[in-house]
C-alpha cells in the first residue's frame, strides 16, 4: 500500500559525466507547441537548492508555436510553467529540446524529445502514471468492497496493494540501471526510502564519483547522499532485535501512556493520521487482526501525527480503534516520530513481549501471518 512521504528530495541536480565537463556556454534552443495557449507568457524556471526560480519568459504565438534560446554553462533541472495550470519538468544543457503540451491541466499530455536523459525523463514519468492509474483503480474497488463489508476481497485489495508497490519499485530501480550517471537519476531516487533501500542508494554514488567537484549539482548530490547515510545510521537503534525506544506521549484523555507499559504483550506501535488516506485503508486490517489476537495478548500503541485533536478523535471513531491512542498533535515535528525516524505513513513495528522489535511494516495479510507465528 502507498505511503505519504515527507523526505522527498527538494529537488537535487547532477553532473552527467556522459557531458562536456566545460564550464564555458551552451545555447539550447526550445520549440514546441502548446494546444491550449492564452494570453500571457509561458514561465521557465529553475529548480533551485530550495525554491522555484523564474529565469526567462516564454512567449508563445496564437497558433500555439514557441521558440527560445537560453544560454547555460551547466546542467539543471527546469520546468516550463503553462499558465500555472501544467508543469513540464526538462533536464536542459546541450541538447535542443522539442515540446508538446496541452498546457490547460497539471496531468495533460505532454512529449518532450531531443535528449537522452529527457528520452529517461519520459520513461519514468510513465512508469509513475501507470503505477497512479493502477492504484487509483484499487482505491476505488477498495472503497466498494469496505462500503458492501466483503473482508475476502478486501484481503485481497491488500495484497494486490504489495504486488503493485514491489512491482513499480523493481520498475524504477530497473530503470535507474539503464541510466548510468543521466540526470534523470535524481528524478527517480525521491521514491526510495534511506532505511528501506540503503544499499540501492548507497550504489549511486559510485555512478558520480568522478564528478567536478566544484559542480553546484555534485555538491547537492553528496549533501543528499549524506542524508541517506545519517538516517540510515539514526535507524541502527531500531533494527530487528533491538529493544523499542519508549515512548511518552499523552492520551485523548491527557493521560500518559508510556509504550513500556505495555510490556508483556505482543504490541503494533503504529503510526498513522486521520488525514493520511493509505493509514485508513490499512485500519480495517489492523481492526480485524486486533480483534483476532487482542485475547491472546496482542495490544495496538497508535501514534497519531496529527495536528487537530478533533480530526485524531474523528479518524479514531469513523474507523472503529478501539485500542491504545497517544500524540502529541506536533504533525511531522513528533517527539516520537523522530524518535523511530518515521518519515513516511504509515510505519509500524512489532514488537514481542519483552519489548524487541521483531518486524516492520507489516501490512495485510503479513501482519495476520506474524501474529499467528508469535501468538498460534
Amino acid at each position: 500500500m502507498g505511503r505519504i512521504l515527507i523526505h522527498m528530495l527538494s529537488v537535487v541536480v547532477l553532473w552527467s559525466c556522459n557531458q562536456q565537463q566545460s564550464m564555458t556556454s551552451t545555447d539550447i534552443v526550445l520549440r514546441g507547441t502548446v494546444n491550449f495557449p492564452e494570453s500571457g507568457l509561458v514561465l521557465l524556471e529553475e529548480y533551485g537548492n530550495k525554491e522555484v526560480v523564474v529565469m526567462d519568459t516564454v512567449a508563445v504565438q496564437t497558433s500555439g508555436e514557441f521558440e527560445h534560446k537560453i544560454s547555460l554553462s551547466e546542467p539543471g533541472f527546469y520546468r516550463l510553467n503553462f499558465y500555472n495550470k501544467q508543469m513540464v519538468n526538462l533536464i536542459l544543457y546541450q541538447d535542443d529540446l522539442t515540446i508538446e503540451a496541452d498546457g490547460n491541466a497539471p496531468g495533460g499530455a505532454v512529449s518532450v524529445k531531443g535528449s537522452k536523459d529527457m528520452e529517461y525523463l519520459m520513461e519514468v514519468n510513465q512508469i509513475i502514471q501507470d503505477f497512479q492509474q493502477r492504484i487509483s483503480s484499487l482505491n476505488k474497488q477498495f472503497g466498494q468492497a469496505n462500503a458492501r463489508g466483503d473482508q475476502d476481497e478486501l484481503d485481497g485489495i491488500r495484497k494486490q496493494f504489495e504486488v503493485e508497490n514491489k512491482l513499480h519499485k523493481e520498475l524504477l530501480k530497473q530503470k535507474v540501471r539503464q541510466m548510468g550517471n543521466s540526470l534523470a537519476v535524481l528524478q527517480v531516487v525521491g521514491n526510495f526510502s534511506p532505511e528501506e533501500d540503503y544499499q540501492f542508494l548507497d550504489s549511486l554514488g559510485i555512478l558520480f564519483e568522478n564528478d567536478p567537484p566544484d559542480s553546484k549539482h555534485t555538491a547537492r548530490f553528496l549533501s543528499f547522499m549524506e542524508n541517506v547515510h545519517l538516517q540510515a545510521k539514526n535507524g541502527e537503534h531500531l533494527q530487528i532485535g533491538k529493544i523499542a525506544p519508549d515512548i511518552n506521549l499523552p492520551n485523548p484523555q491527557g493521560q500518559v501512556i508510556p509504550l513500556s507499559s505495555l510490556r508483556g504483550k505482543v504490541v503494533l506501535v503504529d503510526f498513522w493520521a486521520q488525514w493520511c488516506r493509505p493509514c485508513r485503508m490499512e485500519n480495517p486490517n489492523i481492526v480485524e487482526a486486533y480483534h483476532k489476537f487482542k485475547d491472546k495478548g496482542f495490544e495496538v500503541y497508535g501514534v497519531s501525527l496529527d495536528r487537530s485533536k478533533d480530526k485524531w478523535l474523528q479518524g479514531i471513531e469513523e474507523d472503529g480503534l478501539v485500542w491504545t491512542h497517544v500524540s502529541d498533535l506536533k504533525y511531522w515535528q513528533s517527539e516520537a516520530a523522530r524518535t523511530y525516524n518515521v518519515n513516511a505513513i504509515p510505519a509500524s513495528f512489532l514488537l514481542d513481549r519483552d519489548g524487541k522489535i521483531v518486524a516492520k511494516n507489516l501490512r495485510g495479510q503479513s501482519l495476520h501471518q506474524k501474529l499467528k507465528e508469535i501468538l498460534g
